[in-house]
């Protein structure tokens, strides 16, 4: 049985999605979103556009797609399942422009069409319309997704005071976790060089740097997130925020995008 479609709304912009995951991604972005930063036209954003979403499709408005897989990594390998060429054009049918958060996917659209292939734009702005504040915590990092072999493993390399294990939990249970918390730690599902983003604004959201494996070159280690399994002061941790939230979360907020594509 398919997840039910979830609708949540703030101002002008409607957000849907319809699996936990995706749905927490969607609570995420909207909890940074002021309605009065928000562009005036009605915004229909679709979290995930690999899911199904029925009638809901057919809103009025400006109808954005987000694309939340990974074709490829930072280096070119070849990651998830790519959607054959029908399903894509299908889906750019319904959407007024797809917002694919990795820009690594890029050689994916390349058959498609100049008219169609600037339709299709590239980067994660998802982020809040206001800085966050640094928040200390107490607990040790933690560390939240679906559990695979290969996380399994690394997750049992780390010292027990490096990670605390989170399972089925979302909303406001883990919103709390991760404020008690002194960070987010990240594993790739998968190996590989790329960024999680639906997790690093989990962690931003709650004033936490993320300590992880390698990500997209967009990032830098020791600038925008800290070393997985590398000791961390709390002063190191702060500077780690302190740089993210002046930066990269800055320069990609989600309400600075809505506007650019849909005017004031």
């Amino acid at each position: 049985m398919a997840d039910p479609v979830r609708e949540q709304k703030v101002g002008s912009l409607t957000v849907f999605s319809n699996h936990p995951v995706l749905d927490q991604f969607a609570r995420d972005m909207l909890a940074g979103i002021r309605a009065e930063n928000l562009p005036a036209a009605r915004i229909n954003l679709y979290v995930g556009i690999h899911r199904k979403f029925g009638p809901a499709l057919f809103r009025r408005g400006l109808r954005l797609g987000l694309q939340t897989e990974h074709y490829f990594d930072e280096n070119g390998r070849t990651m998830w399942r790519k959607p054959r060429p029908r399903r894509l054009l299908k889906q750019l049918l319904f959407y007024h422009l797809i917002l694919d958060l990795s820009p690594a996917n890029a050689p994916y659209y390349r058959w498609l069409p100049r008219f169609l292939r600037r339709r299709v734009l590239f980067g994660p702005h998802v982020f809040p319309c206001r800085p966050v504040p640094y928040r200390a915590g107490q607990r040790p990092p933690v560390f939240f997704g679906a559990i695979n072999d290969r996380r399994a493993k690394i997750l049992a390399g780390l010292p027990k005071d490096h990670c605390d294990l989170l399972s089925e939990t979302y909303g406001t249970d883990l919103h709390k976790a991760i404020c008690d918390s002194r960070g987010v730690v990240n594993i790739h599902f998968a190996d590989g060089i790329y960024t999680e983003y639906p997790r690093l604004l989990s962690s931003y959201l709650a004033g936490k740097p993320v300590l992880s494996e390698k990500l997209g070159a967009e990032l830098v280690e020791g600038r925008d997130y800290g070393t997985l399994g590398q000791d961390h002061t709390d002063h190191q941790l702060r500077t780690i925020f302190s740089s993210f939230c002046s930066g990269f979360a800055a320069r990609h907020r989600l309400t600075d995008f809505l506007r650019r594509i849909a005017g004031p």
